[in-house]
Formats: C-alpha cells, sequence, structure tokens
C-alpha cells in the first residue's frame, strides 16, 4: 500500500504508511477527500484502500475467529460490508452522469446482501437503513436557499423539499426486525422524518406504501394526508380525493404552502393508484408513479403529453411497463427509479436490484440517476 501511494505522488495522493495507520477513523475521511476527488482508476484504488482500513479496524473488533460459527461470520461479513458502502456512496454522490465504477461497485455489493435471505430483518440492515435516514435528518439542518431537493428514503417513499415545502410520499418503515420490538427504520427515525414534513401524499393501498404509523404521525400533527379513497376509508381526518378522469386540484400544506396538483387516476391492478403531478410555488413539477400497473390503462399513461404539465422530476416504478415510454409521457426532464430492494417481497426475484435498474437504465433517453436510502439528488 506504500508503495501504491508512492506511485502517485505526481497527483493528489500524498499517503505514507504512518498517515495511513495512525488513526482509522481519521484515515477513512483523508482518503475520502483524496482519492475519491481523483479520476476513474484513483476511485478504484480508493476503494481498495478503503476496504483495507476497514479490514484493519474490523481486526481491533477482533473478527478473527469463525471456525463453527457461520452465523457469526455472515455477520461480520455483512458489518464490514455496509460500512464498505456508506464510506463510498457518502463520496460518490447521485448525478445524471454516468455513475463510477466505485459507485456502482458500492450498489451492487448492497444488492447482494439485501437479497440475502438470511438477513431478512436483520439488526445490522435496520441500523444501516437508520443511519442512511439520519443523513436525511442532518441535511433539513442546512437551510435550502434554492432549487430542489428529493431525497430517496426506503423502498418507495420520497422526500421532496423546496424552500417554501417538504413533501413526504409513500413513507414506509419497512417489517420487523428480527428479535427486536421495532421496524427496519426506528419509530423515532420516522418521526423526524415527519417533523420535517408538511404534507403527506399516498398513491395506493399497499402495506410498503401506506404505513399506518407515519399516517398518524402526520395527522397528529395537523398535517395533510391525501390519499385514494380506499386508503383508510373511515378516517374523515385523511383527505381523500378520486374521480374517474384527469383532474386538478389544489392542497395546502401545514405551512400554509398552495400545491397546485393534476392526478391521474391509475391502477396497480385491481387497487386505486393516484399519480399526482404536483406544481410547486417555486413553479418546479414532480411527480411519483406509485406501484402504476395495469394492462388497461398503458394508453393513457403512455399519452398523457398534452393532458398534464410536464414533469422537471419523475420518480417512477423501476419496474413501470414501457418506463421509457412512460417517462417520456409525463415530459421527465430527469428520471430517479424507485422501489428498488423492498425486503417484503420475500421472493428475491421481485425485489428489484439495484444492477438491474442499472442495466435498464443504460442508454436512457431521459438523464437519470439511481439512488438509495438516504440519498438526495438536488435539481434546479
Amino acid at each position: 500500500m506504500q508503495a501504491l501511494a508512492r506511485m502517485h505522488t505526481a497527483g493528489k495522493i500524498t499517503l505514507s504508511r504512518p498517515i495511513l495507520w495512525q488513526n482509522e477513523a481519521k484515515n477513512i475521511t483523508l482518503l475520502n477527500k483524496n482519492l475519491f476527488s481523483t479520476s476513474e482508476p484513483m476511485r478504484l484504488i480508493a476503494t481498495l484502500l478503503l476496504a483495507s482500513l476497514s479490514l484493519s479496524m474490523a481486526a481491533r473488533r477482533d473478527f478473527t475467529h469463525f471456525w463453527q460459527d457461520k452465523d457469526g461470520i455472515i455477520k461480520a461479513q455483512t458489518e464490514l460490508s455496509l460500512e464498505l458502502v456508506n464510506d463510498i456512496i457518502d463520496q460518490e454522490k447521485p448525478s445524471v452522469e454516468p455513475p463510477s465504477k466505485a459507485r456502482m461497485a458500492a450498489l451492487y455489493l448492497l444488492d447482494q446482501m439485501l437479497h440475502d435471505t438470511r438477513l431478512d430483518g436483520s439488526p445490522l440492515i435496520a441500523d444501516f437503513l437508520d443511519g442512511r435516514m439520519q443523513r436525511v435528518i442532518a441535511d433539513f439542518e442546512v437551510p435550502l436557499q434554492e432549487g430542489m431537493k428529493i431525497y430517496k428514503l426506503y423502498n418507495d417513499g420520497w422526500i421532496v423539499r423546496t424552500p417554501s415545502v417538504a413533501i413526504g410520499w409513500d413513507i414506509y418503515r419497512g417489517g420487523k426486525v428480527k428479535e427486536a420490538d421495532r421496524s427496519l427504520m426506528s419509530d423515532s427515525i420516522a418521526r423526524a422524518l415527519v417533523d420535517r414534513c408538511d404534507i403527506l401524499f399516498l398513491t395506493h393501498n399497499h402495506g410498503d406504501h401506506v404505513d399506518p404509523f407515519v399516517v398518524e404521525c402526520f395527522l397528529e400533527q395537523g398535517k395533510p394526508v391525501v390519499a385514494p379513497d380506499e386508503i383508510m376509508p373511515g378516517d374523515a381526518r385523511i383527505l381523500h380525493t378520486r374521480r374517474p378522469e384527469i383532474w386538478q386540484e389544489s392542497f395546502k400544506a401545514a405551512n400554509g404552502a398552495q400545491l397546485k396538483a393534476t392526478v391521474v387516476p391509475g391502477h396497480q391492478d385491481h387497487l386505486q393508484n393516484n399519480i399526482y403531478i404536483l406544481t410547486l410555488p417555486e413553479g418546479y413539477t414532480v411527480s411519483s408513479s406509485g406501484d402504476q400497473w395495469l394492462r388497461e390503462d398503458q394508453d393513457l399513461m403512455l399519452n398523457l403529453q398534452v393532458k398534464t404539465p410536464p414533469v422537471d422530476v419523475f420518480m417512477p416504478i423501476c419496474w413501470a411497463a414501457d418506463l421509457p415510454g412512460f417517462c417520456k409521457s409525463v415530459g421527465a426532464k430527469v428520471v430517479l427509479t424507485g422501489h428498488e430492494n423492498e425486503l417484503g417481497h420475500h421472493s428475491i426475484d421481485h425485489r428489484e436490484a439495484y444492477w438491474l435498474s442499472y442495466n435498464k437504465l443504460e442508454d436512457f433517453p431521459i438523464p437519470n440517476s439511481l439512488m438509495t436510502w438516504g440519498e438526495s439528488f438536488f435539481y434546479k
């Protein structure tokens, strides 16, 4: 490693062995600043260096002896891998530019863990998710002066934030954690996300999009919850809305912000699925497709151009029928896919891997970015 660092002293890398091993936690930050700002080959070197440092830190945690401890070795391997994923994606941010090999490798590594059913309900995955959500919460402490930020939460949950309003979409805590009285996303984290939102939109009545705990948190704070008629129909506090044809409606967020909506009455199979195309006070237009999926709706979904306003940022499900056609139909300027790695889908072929979305987005006709939990995309 020392020789490797010496080979690149002409560039930004001037690390030496004494620096590397004095304090691993500080060195990871140092490596991030120096290595991830360089060219593609250097990013790959950065990945190897970070992996080596992580293994060094692991040794100090006594991750050394695993004879006849299959569960222990999987746990240690997962813990180290999640740390490495965090190190990489905290530096390799979402962008409409082609992703680096390091970023792709991190999301592929995450796929491997999230598709390993031995880890279903693992506290390690839950802690990882909470850590990712804490990044969202921390980012709200930084005032947003312009533009629009879109935060990807768990599954198909989103928060859209501008200087005037923060909008929640299908926020869901996930399934239960093994041997613990909690969901994948802890209640305290979910409450903190609700605290930072002004209104919640629900697309359709599926458990991985409608979380009663989250809904109640919004309602307790007097924050509007907008939903199709089928969601909690007996709760008069919810703003139910549904019509047979595309319609326009306005909604007032808890902070007084006015949102203009064009709503497309879609479906997931037999369920109502409202596609809210929202125009925000700053003039940006944003939408999430929910789980739109019905063959009889396809003609409508592919011919929305003259019926709805063009969308600045569109968040469709990654497994949408004719994904390019759907995104073109809404006039999307940027596409951020959602619904990857819903762990409640027990059959891993429908967990929707990041690598699969990368494959779908290759040569995509519209600028796009593939995000994971707790990441944000800035649009201006």
